[in-house]
C-alpha cells in the first residue's frame, strides 16, 4: 500500500509545526504528482533529442516543451493553427520578460495541480473567520477538513463549510485524496 495516501498518515502531518510540515509535504511532492506515463515521458524526449541532433535552433523543432508559462490568449490562426500568446506565470516577471506568440498545430497542456478554487467561492464568507485569518485572506482548515470560522459566527453543530482536495498544505498529499471525504462521513455519521 502507498502510504502516501494512508488516512492515517494525516495526523502526523497535521500536527507538525508549519516548517517541518512543509518540508514532509516538499518530500512527498515528486511521489503524489508523477502521473505521466513513463513511455510517454521517453517518447518525448527521445523526439525532442533527435530533433536537438538535427538542428540547435529551437525555433525550427517540431515538438516543444515549453515550461512555465501561462497561456495568455488562444486563437485560431487565419491558417486554422493554433495561435499562442504566452507569458510567464508571474506577472511582475512577465513585465520584465515580455511575452511570446507561437503559431503551432497542437497544444497539450500540463497544468499541474492548483486548489484555491475555494477562495473565490467562499469569499462572501471571509468576515465569518477570525480577524487575523480575514487580515491574512487565509482560511484554516482542522483536522476534519472544516473551514474554522470565529466563534460564535456559524452554528458548528447545524452548519459548516468542508474542504476536500486542497489541504496539502496541512494535511499532505492524502489530502487530495478520498480521506477527507472519509473523515466527513466519519463525522457526520
Amino acid at each position: 500500500m502507498n502510504e502516501i495516501f494512508d488516512p492515517d498518515r494525516v495526523d502526523g502531518i497535521y500536527s507538525q509545526n508549519p516548517s517541518e510540515r512543509a518540508a514532509a509535504i516538499a518530500l512527498d511532492r515528486g511521489t503524489n504528482y508523477g502521473v505521466v506515463r513513463l513511455e510517454l515521458l521517453e517518447h518525448l524526449y527521445q523526439k525532442q533529442y533527435m530533433q536537438r541532433l538535427k538542428s540547435s535552433d529551437e525555433s525550427q523543432w517540431r515538438c516543444r516543451i515549453i515550461p512555465n508559462r501561462t497561456v495568455l490568449s488562444a486563437s485560431q490562426s487565419a491558417n486554422s493553427s493554433v495561435l499562442l500568446r504566452l507569458g510567464d506565470p508571474d506577472e511582475n516577471k512577465r513585465q520584465e520578460n515580455g511575452e511570446e506568440e507561437l503559431e503551432v498545430d497542437y497544444v497539450f497542456t500540463a497544468t499541474g495541480y492548483v486548489r484555491n478554487a475555494h477562495e473565490s467561492m467562499l469569499s462572501e464568507v471571509r468576515d465569518l473567520l477570525p480577524q487575523e485569518l480575514q487580515k491574512a485572506g487565509k482560511f484554516a482548515v482542522a483536522r476534519d477538513y472544516r473551514v474554522m470560522f470565529d466563534d460564535g459566527k456559524v452554528d458548528a453543530g447545524r452548519a459548516g463549510v468542508w474542504l476536500q482536495g486542497c489541504n496539502e498544505g496541512t494535511h499532505g498529499v492524502s489530502a487530495s485524496c478520498s480521506t477527507c471525504l472519509e473523515h466527513m462521513l466519519t463525522w457526520c455519521s
